[in-house]
Order: C-alpha cells, then structure tokens, then sequence
C-alpha cells in the first residue's frame, strides 16, 4: 500500500484499506456487515473494482467517515455525523428554492449572521 510522504492514504482503495484499519475490523466483518461478498470488498481494497454509489455511502457509514474522504476529496477523517430530522428538511427546502429566492435567503443569512456577531460582542 503506497502512501503520500504525509502518510495519507491517496487512493480510493488506500483510504478504505486505512478506514478498515481504523475501526480494526477485518473483510469478512465488513462484508457481513454490508451484505457484499469479501471478495466484493476485496476487490475494491485494491483497486480493481469501484463501489456504485449506494455502496459508497454505506461504506462511509460503516466506517464512521465521509465520502469526500474515502474519495479523496478531504484528508481529513472526520465522523459521519447524521443530521437532525429538521436539517434534512430545512436542506430539501432549500434545494427546491428558484435561484432567485436561494439569492434573497444567501441575504437573509447573512443578515442572521452578522445579528448573531453583533449579539455576541
């Protein structure tokens, strides 16, 4: 396993090897765990194959880490964190906004914001 002179695990398949690691399970567990054939995980541990994106999020779940880790997008191996039911809401909301009202409610944030800052100091 090729690591960068960081030690940071570079590749898809290294991170998931490293996250593997991290939680001290071996394939098998985790494939019992996912319902995938050790084999299946094998093959994605070294490179040959890539998960589908379903299995790229129950894998990120299973190991406590964010997709953007496992597909390099952020070194940084923070937890999963599960969102409150009202976040999750209060996200879909914001996403069926048109540009314009996601414009005015950038705005209103700001405005929030900046009244939280004032009420602080």
């Amino acid at each position: 396993m090729f690591f960068s002179f960081l030690g940071v695990p570079e590749t898809f398949a290294e991170r998931l090897c490293y996250a593997r690691s991290q939680k001290g399970v071996s394939q098998q567990a985790v494939a019992d765990a996912l319902g995938v054939s050790r084999n299946l995980l094998s093959n994605y541990e070294r490179g040959v194959r890539q998960p589908d994106f379903q299995m790229l999020c129950d894998l990120a779940r299973f190991y406590g880490t964010t997709t953007d880790y496992l597909l390099g997008m952020t070194d940084e191996f923070r937890p999963y964190k599960k969102r409150c039911k009202r976040d999750a809401i209060l996200i879909n909301q914001v996403l069926s906004l048109n540009d314009d009202s996601k414009n005015a409610l950038q705005e209103y944030i700001t405005l929030l914001k900046l009244k939280e800052e004032k009420n602080k100091g």
